[in-house]
């Protein structure tokens, strides 16, 4: 048991977790900023986040040789929180992307038209829209993440685009 550490309910050897330690530190600030766009809820995202940082510790041996671990925890995140909707089938998910308050100032005033134009976006387009645009992932990253083929991955950001010309008009520039 010298050689063994328990983390959460969860034993791996010493090395793993400490490789699985790092993968945590480094990923789950941005993997919950990234859910909290795609998901419009940060609580929610914060959960979906644990949930998903939980499951990969508990599965590290094959997730930390992933291709791209941190987009399997966030398809695993966003699973978790389409479940979680539909369990509470009285709960729209509308009603969960608050409108923002309107705040005084030019910078939040282009967030509020910002985030209202993404809530004009169906979860699948507002997904594809913060991996691409927000973590910068490319095609093939995105498509791995979101169990997509890559093709989808174009055809919804360029659909996902041309939504948020018509909605923020001259205003996207």
């Amino acid at each position: 048991m010298s050689d063994i550490a328990c983390t959460g309910f969860v034993a791996v050897t010493a090395s793993r977790e400490a490789t699985f330690a790092a993968f945590y530190q480094q990923n789950i600030g941005s993997l919950s900023r990234t859910l909290g766009a795609a998901l419009g809820d940060t609580q929610v995202a914060q959960d979906a986040a644990q949930e998903a940082m939980a499951r990969a510790c508990e599965r590290w041996d094959k997730v930390e040789a992933y291709d791209n671990p941190v987009g399997w925890c966030y398809r695993v995140a966003m699973n978790w929180a389409t479940s979680r909707w539909r369990k509470r089938k009285r709960e729209v998910v509308t009603n969960v992307l608050p409108t923002p308050a309107p705040v005084d100032g030019p910078d939040f005033a282009i967030q509020d038209r910002l985030l209202i134009a993404l809530r004009s976006l169906s979860m699948d387009q507002r997904s594809v829209i913060v991996l691409r645009l927000v973590e910068d992932w490319s095609i093939n990253e995105t498509a791995e993440a979101l169990g997509i083929a890559p093709g989808t991955v174009q055809s919804r950001y360029a659909r996902a685009l041309a939504r948020l010309r018509e909605e923020l008009g001259d205003f996207h520039d």
